[in-house]
């Protein structure tokens, strides 16, 4: 459903920097926790979806986002 629902780019702050969100791919941890894929200074980056704050203007889609979250027990 994410696929479907979450529209990228969108912007997410990590600690005090703000970063454009562009992908996500599962976890490399057990379970099914997502991480979210950033670029920076032309790589890749990749950070726990829980980690990283929505902030305005939010996604189309970010509730999608923060219900998953909400299930998974992580927010």
């Amino acid at each position: 459903m994410l696929e479907d629902e979450l529209a990228f780019p969108f912007s997410a702050k990590i600690v005090d920097d703000v970063v454009t969100v562009v992908d996500f791919e599962a976890s490399d941890d057990a379970g099914f926790c997502i991480d979210l894929i950033f670029d920076r200074d032309g790589k890749r980056h990749r950070i726990a979806a829980w980690s990283a704050e929505r902030i305005e203007p939010f996604a189309e889609g970010h509730l999608v986002l923060a219900a998953y979250l909400k299930w998974q027990g992580l927010v």
